[in-house]
């Protein structure tokens, strides 16, 4: 079955706050909008606008679903000139957790001083108006955290990784366990997903507010089965530019059909998989790319390999997982660490 594309959705990512939207339809001009929302707050700032305006009457499904992802950024000046990278995407496990990949962060983690310029942007709302044209307009609220807990789901030291479960020869990039959950310094609200508030803005135009997140993300456990419709989430996934430098977060409809046996492509000793035939349409697959099963989290997107001129796409299976899942970055776990480290 043929895969099914939506367009490439862009995101809007200013000196303080970084955030991907998702969501279809022709983009129009950005309006003043000098107004940023601070812990769910708003208030009055000379900060550059954080709302991508969209047509929304062209919004779909997509949209909701995607208001789970959240951005994880690295602002620290860039050799183009850029005060930011972006590193990874990432999907909320409950108040204060985030999950993703650990292979973007297995040298950053090395430099307390480097983390500590990462935030976390979430979805809070979407507020929409009638413009002068008389057509929809709508923006997206956000609002930040920063880290407050590292921890890779089985924590491993590199001189532990076995030379052929390496990626490369400078070994920088291990398929084995490439899990990490990362803390919030503080926990976020989660949003009351539909509750609408209807007002007038200083121009006198009615406004929507409505409530989009944050989502929390249910992840499978081993007694889940992949649908025959899997959503695939990434960065850069049809985008010729580095995965490094992208901007947008793009999403595909996929057909379980083009899942792969991965004992024919991987040793069984770099650990649990999920692998999908590659399309040659997908130019790009960045390490923490989400695959979804319906509603509910089954994979997390690690690397490609090619034999010849095949590749597949293979994700790192969170299903087996789930329970040490549960206790990373927790008070459990933080005992649990104590009593191991005397």
């Amino acid at each position: 079955m043929e895969i099914i594309y939506s367009l490439p959705y862009m995101a809007l990512i200013s000196m303080l706050f970084a955030y991907f939207t998702c969501a279809e339809g022709n983009t129009r001009k950005t309006e003043t909008e000098t107004r940023i929302p601070v812990l769910l707050e708003w208030e009055e700032s000379n900060e550059t606008v954080l709302f991508y305006p969209d047509n929304i009457t062209n919004s779909d499904q997509n949209d909701p679903f995607c208001d789970r992802i959240v951005a994880i950024t690295l602002f620290e000046a860039q050799p183009d000139g850029s005060p930011y990278i972006n590193i990874a995407i990432g999907v909320l496990l409950d108040e204060s957790r985030i999950l993703t990949s650990f292979n973007p962060f297995r040298e950053m983690i090395k430099n307390k001083n480097e983390m500590a310029k990462i935030k976390f942007t979430f979805m809070s709302s979407r507020k929409s108006y009638m413009s002068a044209s008389n057509s929809n307009v709508e923006y997206y609220g956000t609002f930040t955290r920063t880290i407050g807990c590292v921890r890779s789901v089985i924590p491993m030291k590199d001189d532990e990784i076995l030379f052929d479960q390496w990626h490369d020869p400078n070994q920088k990039h291990s398929p084995v366990h490439d899990l990490l959950v990362l803390g919030t310094n503080s926990p976020v609200k989660l949003g009351d997903l539909g509750n609408k508030t209807v007002g007038v803005d200083d121009e006198n135009r009615k406004t929507d507010i409505v409530e989009a997140g944050p989502i929390i993300t249910k992840f499978g456990s081993v007694s889940t089965y992949p649908d025959q419709e899997l959503k695939l989430i990434s960065l850069g996934l049809t985008s010729y530019e580095p995965i490094s430098v992208y901007k947008t977060i793009e999403f595909a409809i996929i057909d379980q059909s083009y899942l792969v046996d991965c004992n024919f492509w991987l040793p069984k000793s770099w650990g649990y998989f999920i692998c999908m035939r590659n399309n040659p349409k997908f130019t790009g697959f960045a390490s923490s790319a989400m695959l979804f099963s319906n509603e509910t989290l089954i994979a997390i997107g690690s690397f490609t390999i090619w034999r010849g001129a095949v590749s597949v796409l293979v994700f790192t299976d969170v299903r087996p997982y789930a329970r040490l899942i549960n206790n990373t970055c927790t008070e459990n776990d933080a005992a649990i660490l104590s009593k191991a480290h005397g």
